[in-house]
């Protein structure tokens, strides 16, 4: 107990997520931790978990990139764009959005 007290600052976020999940079990009747609705919400949340793991890697070489986020909006507002305005197919519009998400992530990091 005397290791959770000296280190409660370092420990506070995963006390804080453990509380926040057994909140939720008890309001959903025992729901959330049902083994289909694990896997929803990993499914729901797999482009940031994608973005997670890349942006892990930057932190742990003592880099930080905050453009992130803003570059995931940005190239995900222009595929809707390509596709549902411009009509475009999206064999024709994933590599376009691929090719200006990496000449916009190298514009940020120059």
């Amino acid at each position: 107990m005397n290791i959770i007290r000296a280190n409660i600052r370092q420990f506070g976020m995963i006390i804080a997520l453990i509380v926040v999940a057994i909140l939720f079990q008890i309001l959903t009747d025992g729901t959330f931790f049902n083994p289909r609705n694990i896997t929803n919400l990993v499914l729901q949340n797999s482009y940031i978990l994608i973005l997670a793991i890349g942006m892990m890697f930057v932190i742990l070489t003592g880099k930080i990139d905050l453009s992130v986020g803003t570059l995931l909006a940005f190239t995900s507002a222009l595929s809707g764009v390509f596709m549902i305005q411009w009509g475009l197919s999206m064999w024709v519009a994933i590599p376009m959005i691929l090719a200006l998400g990496a000449l916009f992530g190298a514009w940020n990091g120059y």
